[in-house]
């Protein structure tokens, strides 16, 4: 059976006046619109069908793998270095997936390194400098990093 009925993708069908989505009208127009769609996705590659939907307004985006992923952001010109810790090697990564407009992205800060803000937090807890010192001689924490 081809799938040329646009009226089984009537929108009111699956729009709710509130928002979000709504079950068909009845479940014989569920089970048609479930067939057209099994078709239409058997017949094209995913990104085919993820073009073809986004085209017509409904979001879709397929599974990539990490690498194509990293490929189409390197190609979006979304991937930014980020060092990790002080004097880390620098790793690719991916931003927001988009850009806007012709904004440039925002340069990224370092990762934190592990107990990067030990103290800061510790304080701000209420711990003495004393205390702090005795977690670090004990071995409890690392040596102070900030």
């Amino acid at each position: 059976m081809p799938c040329a009925r646009t009226h089984l993708l009537d929108l009111d069908a699956f729009n709710a006046p509130e928002g979000g989505f709504v079950a068909a009208r009845d479940a014989s127009a569920l089970q048609r619109l479930q067939a057209c769609l099994a078709e239409a996705f058997a017949a094209r590659n995913a990104r085919d069908m993820e073009a073809r939907l986004n085209a017509v307004g409904v979001p879709a985006a397929r599974v990539r793998r990490l690498g194509e992923f990293l490929g189409e952001a390197r190609a979006a010109g979304t991937v930014s270095p980020v060092s990790y810790g002080a004097g880390g090697a620098a790793v690719d990564t991916p931003g927001l997936g988009f850009r806007w407009m012709d904004a440039e992205p925002l340069p990224g800060a370092p990762a934190p390194v592990l107990g990067d803000g030990n103290l800061a937090l510790l304080r701000e807890l209420g711990m003495a400098d004393e205390a702090i010192a005795r977690l670090c001689r004990s071995g409890v924490l690392g040596a102070p990093q900030s």
